[in-house]
Order: structure tokens, then sequence, then C-alpha cells
């Protein structure tokens, strides 16, 4: 479920910042705030990235279908960050 992002259907589940078995992410030196769900690499589901942010075509992304990586800087950055600041 969602924490930052507004307007999904309710019950809409699909994303994690924990890393499937055998992959690892590094996070380290992203800056604090920002959307959670877009904070560093995410994974995601074609559902939750599609109606995280209608308009902009991502229901046209038929190359990444079920759980697929997600680096979004400027969804992460839709909300106050440190990168917004320039601290």
């Amino acid at each position: 479920m969602s924490v930052d992002e507004t307007g999904l259907p309710a019950g809409t589940k699909g994303w994690t910042n924990t890393a499937p078995e055998g992959w690892s992410i590094d996070n380290s030196k992203r800056p604090a705030g920002g959307v959670t769900e877009w904070c560093g690499w995410s994974f995601a589901t074609d559902e939750f990235w599609t109606n995280a942010e209608r308009g902009q075509g991502r229901e046209t992304n038929v190359r990444a279908r079920k759980v697929f990586a997600v680096a979004d800087s400027d969804e992460w950055d839709a909300a106050s960050s440190d990168s917004r600041t320039g601290t």
C-alpha cells in the first residue's frame, strides 16, 4: 500500500524498497526526504507504477510487467527533500 502517493485505488499493492533475493541495491547516498515510494531504487508492480502518476504514458510501458526496478528522481522530488533545498 502507498505511503506518500495519493490517488491510488484503495488496496493497491505493489512497491517495496527491499530487493528480491539475489539482488542488492545501495541507497546510502540518497538525500533525506522526498516521496517514500521512490526514495532511491524501488521495486513496483505495473499497476502501482501506472496509477501513481496518470498522464505520463506509464501504461504504455509494455516491457516492464509484474515487478520491476524503478529509480525515479523526478517523482521522488515531488515532495520536500534535501535535493530541493540544496543542502
